[in-house]
């Protein structure tokens, strides 16, 4: 049984809080119209890798995959900006329609 790593888990907490920031804003650096979102996304791990590369060179957390973890970052970002209206849509779901209330009002004798 192996055992759990606290110290991994502490150095994988703090490369995302320093992630966060540099993922959110090239997400919104790269939110262009005619790009796919995998590019986009792309485009913010190449950004990502290249800040984890600039500032800490070679850094490795036994048993982390970094791309994962910062397209994790992304998706995490991305639905956040979603959910609070920051990106437009050029196609927005419409809102569902609703069956018109009863004017009616039912009386039990």
């Amino acid at each position: 049984m192996a055992s759990f790593n606290f110290k991994n888990l502490a150095d994988s907490l703090a490369l995302a809080a320093g992630l966060l920031p540099v993922v959110s804003n090239a997400v919104q650096v790269v939110e262009q119209p005619g790009l796919s979102g995998s590019q986009k996304a792309q485009a913010v791990t190449q950004i990502a890798l290249g800040t984890l590369n600039t500032v800490s060179p070679g850094l490795q957390v036994h048993g982390l995959d970094i791309n994962a973890l910062i397209q994790g970052i992304i998706a995490s970002v991305v639905q956040g900006f979603n959910l609070v209206g920051l990106f437009k849509h050029s196609t927005p779901t419409p809102a569902p329609v609703l069956a018109p209330a009863s004017t009616e009002h039912s009386t039990n004798k």
